[in-house]
């Protein structure tokens, strides 16, 4: 998992694990080592939201040109009546090598009423390209199609 500048630097000033001596073996299964986190430097999550209608693209996030931005997870959900065909949605990012990856998707079931969710937190978040865009895609051949997307992400305000 990436880690923030500021949380690495601070860990290159000194960060340290109290060590206790003395403490008798019989407590060395009990103890648990413990990190101190200054408040200053821990990363606050956001979150962006998109509802769209049928054969639309939205940007959900736009990357700003002057930080490293990271996303965490995602969730992708649509909802279609029986006369929509050919439908699809997903969620696609620029990733730091430039690669434009659908990270979501959800094909659907041609004229086939339903709905239908698909969620995931990333264990290592994906860094996206600077000064660029996450998409939300929602596409049917005829109409009566509607997805929802949702991401959540950090970014890192060094420009380091």
């Amino acid at each position: 998992m990436p880690v923030s500048s500021q949380i690495q630097a601070e860990l290159k000033k000194g960060g340290k694990l109290p060590i206790m001596q003395g403490l008798p073996e019989k407590f060395s299964s009990f103890i648990q080592a413990t990190c101190e986190v200054n408040p200053q430097l821990t990363m606050n999550g956001h979150s962006a939201t998109a509802i769209l209608s049928n054969g639309t693209t939205q940007t959900i996030l736009a990357a700003a040109t002057d930080r490293d931005y990271y996303i965490t997870g995602a969730s992708l959900s649509v909802v279609r009546d029986a006369t929509a065909a050919l439908t699809a949605a997903s969620i696609s990012v620029t990733n730091e090598f430039g690669a434009v990856i659908s990270i979501l998707q959800i094909p659907g079931l041609t004229l086939t009423a339903g709905d239908n969710t698909v969620s995931t937190v990333f264990r290592n978040p994906i860094k996206i390209l600077r000064n660029t865009a996450v998409n939300v895609l929602s596409n049917s051949a005829t109409a009566n199609f509607r997805a929802a997307a949702q991401i959540s992400y950090y970014y890192d305000d060094d420009d380091g």
